[in-house]
């Protein structure tokens, strides 16, 4: 679902030491989410990817983004943030 609410990962954000940031819309709900590709080669993005899902995944605070989902298919580790069009 990520692949096809990215648009085949088109719209980049961002990009950093872990990876990239796409742009996309989830289809059911039709919300707005960044979706953080971790970049395959890199042993800190996997140890970071699980960090982010142990931590966030339990945190719910007003001034945090919300993560909304994660996804690890094959080579593909993928963080699905809420979208904050000006943050």
């Amino acid at each position: 679902e990520l692949y096809g609410a990215t648009k085949g990962f088109k719209e980049e954000l961002g990009k950093g030491g872990f990876g990239s940031v796409y742009k996309g819309v989830l289809s059911r709900s039709r919300i707005e989410v960044a979706v953080k590709r971790v970049s395959h080669g890199s042993k800190q993005g996997v140890r970071e990817f699980v960090a982010e899902i142990s931590s966030l995944g339990r945190m719910r605070h007003r001034i945090m983004v919300q993560l909304h989902g994660w996804c690890r298919r094959g080579d593909d580790l993928l963080l699905a943030y809420e979208f904050m069009p000006y943050g």
